[in-house]
C-alpha cells in the first residue's frame, strides 16, 4: 500500500474546466470547484476568480488546454500561470507557432497545504 504524508492523498482545493472560445466577457464553465467565474482578458488570456479567497498566494496551479477536433489541428500550446493572488490567477494559452490562442478546453487544478 502507498504511504502518503499527512495521512492521505491531497485533493485539489479548486479546479475548473471551461471553454476558451465562449463569446463575451465571461467564459462558460463545464465544471468547477471554488471558482466564481472565468473572465476573458483577450485572445488566449483568462482570469480565474476564486469563490473563496486563499489565505496567501503560495498555492500550486496545474493547467492544460486542448482542442475538440479530429486531429487535423497540430498546434502545440503551452499554458502559463501568471499574476497569482489570493482571489484569482491568470492563464495565458499560447501556440508555440502562432502566439496567443483560444482553445476549446482550458483546465486548471489548484492545490494548497491544508
Amino acid at each position: 500500500s502507498a504511504s502518503f504524508p499527512l495521512g492521505g492523498p491531497q485533493l485539489a482545493t479548486s479546479y475548473v474546466n471551461f471553454s476558451g472560445k465562449t463569446a463575451g466577457s465571461t467564459q462558460t464553465r463545464r465544471d468547477s470547484l471554488n471558482i466564481s467565474s472565468v473572465s476573458d482578458l483577450g485572445v488566449g488570456k483568462y482570469r480565474v476568480n476564486f469563490a473563496t479567497n486563499y489565505p496567501n498566494n503560495d498555492y500550486i496551479v496545474v493547467a492544460s488546454s486542448g482542442e475538440n477536433d479530429d486531429g487535423n489541428d497540430n498546434d502545440n500550446s503551452t499554458v502559463s500561470v501568471r499574476l497569482m493572488d489570493v482571489d484569482h490567477f491568470d492563464l495565458y494559452v499560447e501556440c508555440v507557432d502562432d502566439g496567443y490562442e483560444d482553445r476549446d478546453f482550458v483546465m486548471a487544478a489548484v492545490f494548497i497545504t491544508p
